[in-house]
């Protein structure tokens, strides 16, 4: 009669071992392939110098974005407080050319002298009233232009004048510009840790980083513009049109 239990144990015992003696095999395989992935890379740069360099070049990029940083902080205020400052020069206007004449109207009626000395005050207030109106519309005007109004957009490609917009986007640019560039800095870093320095082709291409591109957006002077020009350059698109 044939012992089941006995031919279980004996064939399991067998499995083991056989088991046991693949898994030797496939250790004694790859253990040549381990042992050449974890030799050591034959770098030309050693990781100190490749961590001095990479370190000063970071420091660089990190001067310029500091910079960009500010000067793109400096546009989102002037854009965020134009609005207030239009408002100012009409509340302005409103005071000067309301309150003064109400003034002057309700004196008047007192006396003789106060309205022949009122008249004479006036006479001041009317030009000094030309010089504000010519100030608020001019404000106005360059209110449109720097916030790129679709009216006036023509206009500041035209004179290449750095609105709010423009100066924005080319800040955005310039940013993500730097932080890819930071970005690639930082795998460069993990290779030194890895590698512990740099292959000669790794280090000099991690130097290129530090020729940070100089700005190819440039604008003109131009920061205010005036009512009389705007106008006169507006007669002109529409004498051009008239003319195609």
């Amino acid at each position: 009669m044939i012992d089941y239990e006995e031919m279980n144990r004996v064939l399991g015992q067998a499995d083991r071992e056989f088991a046991a003696l693949a898994r030797r095999d496939r250790k004694e395989e790859t253990a040549p392939e381990k042992q050449q992935a974890e030799l050591p890379v034959e770098v030309d740069h050693s990781y100190i110098a490749s961590m001095e360099v990479h370190r000063r070049i970071k420091e660089h990029i990190e001067r310029i974005k500091a910079g960009v940083d500010e000067e793109y902080a400096e546009v989102k205020a002037a854009n965020g407080s134009a609005n207030k400052e239009l408002g100012g020069a009409v509340y302005g206007l409103a005071l000067h050319t309301i309150v003064f004449p109400a003034i002057a109207w309700y004196f008047m009626t007192i006396h003789i002298l106060i309205m022949i000395g009122l008249g004479i005050v006036g006479i001041f207030w009317v030009f000094a009233t030309i010089r504000f109106v010519k100030k608020v519309l001019n404000r106005y005007v360059t209110h449109l232009v720097m916030k790129s109004d679709p009216g006036t957009k023509a206009f500041a490609k035209e004179f290449n004048i750095p609105t709010y917009g423009a100066k924005i986007e080319k800040c955005e640019k310039r940013l993500q510009l730097l932080q890819d560039r930071l970005i690639e800095l930082e795998t460069y870093e993990l290779k030194i840790e890895r590698q512990q320095g740099l292959l000669h082709e790794e280090f000099e291409a991690m130097q290129t980083l530090r020729e940070v591109p100089r700005e190819t957006e440039t604008f003109s002077d131009k920061t205010e513009v005036t009512f009389l020009e705007f106008w006169k350059w507006k007669r002109q698109q529409k004498s051009r049109g008239e003319a195609k």
